[in-house]
């Protein structure tokens, strides 16, 4: 996969306050090579790299002069479940909910208490 590099991104649909900026560039990624492509793009064109997710901890107050690189990546993984504990690894860009439910609906127990909370 090829990243895509958008100039003059309006910002608005990518944080939860609904600010309406915009970014120099923009692009998504969607998993590990495509990150790597943007970190390469960063440095060879001297550009800042601003790395967000769903936006909800995130308040823009003009407009950002960097490549903003928004997390599209999703899906989890138990890494390691034993009768005591489990680690889940979550990509970048899982929003937060439906990791919970995931982990509910895989027998996990634990998180049930921090649903709803607004984030990647």
């Amino acid at each position: 996969m090829t990243l895509h590099v958008q100039s003059a991104v309006s910002l608005k649909p990518f944080n939860t306050f609904g600010v309406d900026v915009q970014a120099r560039l923009f692009a998504e990624a969607r998993n590990d090579d495509e990150v790597r492509q943007a970190l390469a793009y960063s440095a060879e064109h001297d550009m800042p790299l601003l790395v967000i997710g769903g936006g909800s901890n995130l308040l823009l107050s003009g407009d950002v002069q960097a490549l903003v690189l928004r997390m599209a990546s999703r899906g989890i993984r138990i890494v390691r479940e034993d009768c005591l504990e489990a680690i889940v690894e979550a990509e970048a860009g899982e929003p937060w909910h439906p990791f919970v439910q995931s982990c509910l609906e895989l027998g996990l127990a634990g998180l049930e208490n921090l649903s709803l909370i607004p984030g990647t």
